[in-house]
């Protein structure tokens, strides 16, 4: 599944009316050279519906512009006047952008193409080639973007510039009753383009600029995207929720449709069973991917405000399951406020989305997470957290903005934009990102992004050069027996048997996270395998951390900020190689918080030649402004682990670390 919801600023060339293919045609024009368009509307129309008696009475006669105009006249009465506010210092700098002929995807700005006949070439895939680019154009968010501006500022361009779009659009991206792939008529652009039609239909209806021709074009084009989003929509992952979200709301806008009650119930059976087929009882959505997580969310509750009250048992568990989806967001967030940054995720805001849930579902536990306690009740459940679907570990001091914070995952890999990542771990000490994920980068196939998928852009370990590659995508059953938080320390454990790329014989990697709260992180790497391995850890640090290898630890030293110690267990030694914004021989030392924005950060590649069965540890020691000292051993006591720690001003702390069975940690002075 690939889609990308736009956060940045989307500017479009808006043509004069003689730029487009048919720009002399009005109401009558088009009733005249394309009768067939109108007697297909009228037929989809019920025009058994009182309210639209005379526009059966037109049709009956075959009078269609007599028909249209009383359609319309119908949907002026239905739709009030939106207030225009003519605000002169009103922002609308993307909308003006809009009409001086330049849009912009991705922080990436070109003038739109034009066919031969002069019309926009819906088709054109950005300064980049990428097919995202003509994607997210046909979605045509930007109408709303237009909308909104003419409401704010009265000024007519705004919308003359949206009455040019739509009306090229409708006539120059027919429909051929297939299913498709292309920019203007994937399911995914089919749905996600109905709710800016929603916009621009339902608020410009007493405007004089926005023409008949074009209201007509969009009603006449409605029922062809209604067709394909009922016939060829997607039958899993975030792509069917969405589809049905667009069909809903052709359903729900345009009752007049004789197909509208048909459309609508179609959703609520597509819909209520998607709820089990994706999204996992702990509440999180089948793809694991935070970004994705919150696009099903958003999705099902668009569906679920859309729908009301209307359909009792279906809106009961749609909201139940709901408030568990929004609940793994707010479980998972961290202290500053962004989501996991996982698989194909962005780095996400999601405070203000946490904050609306909280007052959507009287959860004051959420608010008190969002605002860092200065509002709301304290959460019964955490600090720490674990999802036994997902397999996603939270590991936490507390909700404070400079709390301790790390992300594990030890689960299953995901139906859909997964990375290979099993047992990445990502760490912000006293709120400052530190051990990060490496983002995604793009989807556009070669180098870029086989590196950002793959596990070398992850905090994982590597044998013989191989990382882990896909493995089991779903959780037959929760994770048990793997998990204990106490008030003093936090245990979690995971496993990968592979497959490991092409590595040949056989191997099991075992990695424990061990939090002494408040204090400390251990890590635990167990290494079972058959024959002699060359072995790489890999800790992706964030582009703002600046490291250093000192007396055998990796070292962030930055001024005025957390830091944190990375501090190898004796008696292992490893080998260090700091790579910063590589891109030959092999590309290495990347970090993208958004799609299409990469920027280079430290990459340590620690490495060691390991002859069979072997267990290695790290101690992660954080500083509010220097990381402090230390020292580690490590031995092995048939299932124990023995972990000696010496920090600066403190006596050695002895850990007893259970390697399996009941998860354990007992704390004594050696």
């Amino acid at each position: 599944m690939r889609i990308i919801i736009p956060l940045v600023t989307i500017i479009l060339l808006a043509l004069p009316p003689s730029s487009y293919a048919s720009p002399d045609w009005d109401l009558t024009a088009l009733c005249q050279k394309q009768p067939e368009r109108i007697e297909g509307l009228m037929a989809a129309l019920d025009l058994t519906r009182p309210e639209l008696a005379q526009v059966q009475a037109a049709a009956q006669k075959k009078d269609w512009l007599a028909a249209c105009q009383a359609l319309l006249a119908h949907y002026q009465d239905r739709f009030a006047p939106v207030e225009v506010r003519n605000n002169k210092d009103a922002n609308v700098q993307g909308a003006e952008a809009i009409m001086q002929g330049e849009f912009t995807f991705f922080e990436m700005t070109a003038p739109i193409q034009r066919t031969a006949t002069g019309g926009v070439d819906w088709e054109y895939k950005g300064p980049d080639n990428d097919r995202e680019w003509a994607w997210i154009f046909n979605r045509q968010f930007y109408l709303g973007s237009l909308v909104q501006a003419y409401e704010d500022t009265g000024r007519d361009e705004f919308v003359q510039t949206v009455d040019s779009l739509l009306c090229d659009w409708v006539l120059n991206c027919p429909y051929n009753k297939q299913k498709c792939s292309t920019a203007q008529w994937r399911g995914l652009e089919a749905a996600l383009r109905m709710k800016p039609w929603e916009q621009v239909f339902t608020r410009l209806q007493h405007v004089s600029t926005f023409r008949p021709v074009t209201r007509i074009l969009m009603l006449s084009s409605l029922p062809d995207h209604a067709y394909y989003l009922k016939n060829f929509h997607s039958t899993t992952g975030n792509w069917v929720t969405m589809e049905m979200n667009g069909l809903a709301t052709i359903a729900l806008v345009w009752p007049e449709f004789k197909q509208s009650p048909t459309w609508l119930q179609y959703t609520v059976d597509t819909m209520v069973p998607q709820l089990k087929r994706q999204v996992y009882p702990d509440g999180a959505q089948m793809e694991l991917t935070s970004h994705y997580h919150r696009v099903a969310a958003s999705s099902f509750q668009n569906f679920s405000d859309s729908l009301g009250a209307s359909v009792g048992a279906a809106q009961k568990e749609l909201k139940e399951t709901l408030e568990h989806m929004w609940n793994y967001l707010a479980m998972s967030i961290r202290p500053n406020g962004h989501g996991l940054l996982n698989n194909d995720s962005d780095y996400d805001h999601n405070t203000p989305t946490l904050l609306s849930k909280a007052d959507s579902y009287n959860r004051e536990d959420w608010r008190y997470i969002a605002t860092h306690g200065e509002q709301g009740a304290t959460p019964q459940q955490g600090p720490s957290v674990f999802f036994p679907w997902a397999g996603h570990a939270i590991l936490r001091s507390g909700w404070e903005k400079d709390a301790h914070w790390a992300f594990f995952d030890v689960g299953p890999y995901g139906t859909g934009h997964q990375h290979r990542d099993k047992l990445h771990f990502s760490l912000s000490p006293y709120g400052r990102d530190i051990l990060t994920d490496s983002g995604r980068f793009t989807y556009v196939l070669g180098p870029w992004r086989d590196h950002f998928h793959a596990a070398q852009s992850h905090n994982v370990i590597l044998l013989d050069g191989f990382g882990c590659s896909p493995y089991r995508k779903v959780a037959r059953k929760p994770l048990e027996g793997i998990h204990a938080f106490t008030p003093q320390w936090d245990y979690v454990r995971g496993v990968h048997n592979g497959p490991f790329g092409g590595l040949e014989g056989k191997v099991k990697h075992t990695r424990i996270l061990v939090y002494i709260r408040n204090d400390f992180w251990i890590v635990l790497d167990q290494i079972n395998t058959n024959r002699p391995r060359a072995l790489t850890t890999l800790w992706q640090f964030h582009p703002s951390c600046s490291v250093v290898e000192e007396n055998g630890a990796l070292v962030t030293q930055d001024a005025n900020q957390p830091n944190l110690r990375l501090l190898p267990m004796e008696p292992t030694r490893w080998n260090y190689t700091l790579v910063k914004g590589q891109e030959e021989p092999t590309i290495q030392g990347w970090y993208s918080a958004k799609y299409t924005r990469k920027t280079p950060a430290c990459t340590a590649l620690c490495t060691q030649d390991i002859k069979g069965d072997t267990l290695m540890g790290w101690v992660f020691l954080p500083g509010r402004t220097s990381a402090p000292n230390g020292s580690a051993t490590l031995r092995q006591e048939k299932d124990t682990a023995i972990v000696e720690i010496t920090q600066d001003g403190k006596p050695a702390q002895e850990y007893r670390i259970a390697l399996t069975g009941t998860p354990n940690v007992t704390l004594s002075t050696p």
